[in-house]
C-alpha cells in the first residue's frame, strides 16, 4: 500500500485523513464485488445450486473476505491513533470503534456464508471430483515443500534437523499421492474394460440381430402346412448339432425324415439355415437361443 507501513498486524497511516481515503477506497471495491455476486446470481438463476455457481460465488466471496479484512486491520490503525491522539473515551475514538465493530460483524456473515458454500460444493462433488481436488493440492502443498527444502538445503545443508524433518514431509506425501493416483488409474481402466465389454456386447447383439431377421426370412418363404414342424425340427436339429457335435448334415437327414415338406421347401430351409451360420460368428448356445426363438 503507498504511503503506509504495518506493525503488529495493524496498518498505521498518517493522520485521520489517510484512514478515510483507504477506507473510502475499499468500500468501493466491495461495491464492485457485491455487484458482481449479483452478477453471479442473475446469470444462474435457478440453477443457483449448480457446482458453477458455487464455485463462482465461492470465489467472490474469498475476495470480498480479503479486502474486509484490510479494511479492519485499517480501522484498528485508525482506533489506535485516535485513542493515542484523543483519549479511550472520546468521540473520535468511539466512532472509530463502532465503525470497526460493524466491519468484524459484516466479516463474520462474509465468513459464515462462506462456509455453507463450501459445504454446499463439498456435498454436490463426487467422488471423483473429491480425488481429482485432493490431488491438485496434495501437488500444490509438494511443490512448496520441495521449495522450501531446496531454502533450507542452500541455508543450512541436507543433514540439519529441519531439511530431515521436510525430507520426511516430501516422502510422506509422495506416498499418499502415488495412492490416490493408484486409485485413479484402477477407476480408469475399469472404465476402459467396461466399455470394452459394452463393445463387445454390442457386437454379438448386432450379430443376433442379422441371425434373427436372416432365420425370420427363412421361415416367411416357407408356405406349406408343415412349415410349423419344420421349425420345430430345426430347434431340434440345431440342439442336437450343439449337444452331441453330429455333423450338419446328418442332423437335417432326420428332420427330413419327419416332416412333409417339398424338396424346393426344404432346399430354400437348409440354405437358410447355413446363410445364417455365415453371418453370425456366434456360440453353439446363442445359435440355438436364436433358433428356439425363430
Amino acid at each position: 500500500m503507498s504511503g503506509s507501513n504495518t506493525f503488529g498486524g495493524t496498518i498505521k497511516l498518517e493522520g485521520e485523513k489517510a484512514y478515510r481515503q483507504e477506507i473510502s477506497q475499499i468500500n468501493s471495491d466491495l461495491k464492485v464485488l457485491a455487484s458482481e455476486m449479483s452478477k453471479v446470481t442473475a446469470e444462474f438463476g435457478k440453477n443457483n445450486n449448480s457446482t458453477s455457481f458455487l464455485a463462482s460465488k465461492s470465489k467472490v466471496l474469498n475476495e470480498q473476505i480479503e479486502r474486509q479484512k484490510e479494511k479492519i486491520e485499517t480501522l484498528k490503525g485508525a482506533l489506535q491513533q485516535s485513542s493515542e491522539k484523543y483519549g479511550e473515551n472520546d468521540k473520535h475514538t468511539n466512532n472509530w470503534r463502532t465503525s470497526l465493530n460493524k466491519a468484524e460483524a459484516e466479516l463474520s456473515k462474509m465468513e459464515n456464508s462462506l462456509s455453507e458454500v463450501n459445504s454446499e460444493m463439498e456435498k454436490s462433488q463426487t467422488p471423483l471430483d473429491k480425488l481429482n481436488q485432493e490431488l491438485l493440492e496434495q501437488g500444490e502443498k509438494l511443490r512448496l515443500l520441495q521449495t522450501e527444502y531446496k531454502n533450507v538445503v542452500l541455508e543450512q545443508g541436507k543433514n540439519s534437523t529441519e531439511a530431515k524433518e521436510l525430507t520426511g514431509e516430501i516422502k510422506s506425501l509422495n506416498s499418499d499421492i502415488k495412492e490416490n493416483k493408484d486409485k485413479l488409474n484402477e477407476a480408469e481402466t475399469a472404465t476402459e474394460k467396461l466399455g470394452d465389454e459394452f463393445n463387445n456386447t454390442e457386437k454379438k447383439t448386432g450379430s443376433l440381430s442379422e441371425g434373427f431377421t436372416v432365420m425370420k426370412g427363412v421361415i416367411a418363404n416357407l408356405i406349406s402346412d408343415a412349415i410349423k414342424k419344420l421349425a420345430r425340427e430345426c430347434v431340434n436339429l440345431v440342439k442336437s448339432v450343439v449337444s452331441t457335435g453330429i455333423e450338419f448334415e446328418s442332423a437335417f437327414a432326420g428332420v427330413k425324415k419327419t416332416v412333409n415338406a417339398t424338396d424346393e421347401e426344404f432346399d430354400e430351409f437348409e440354405k437358410g439355415l447355413r446363410d445364417m451360420s455365415k453371418v453370425m460368428p456366434t456360440t453353439a448356445s446363442e445359435l440355438a437361443n436364436i433358433a428356439e426363438s425363430a
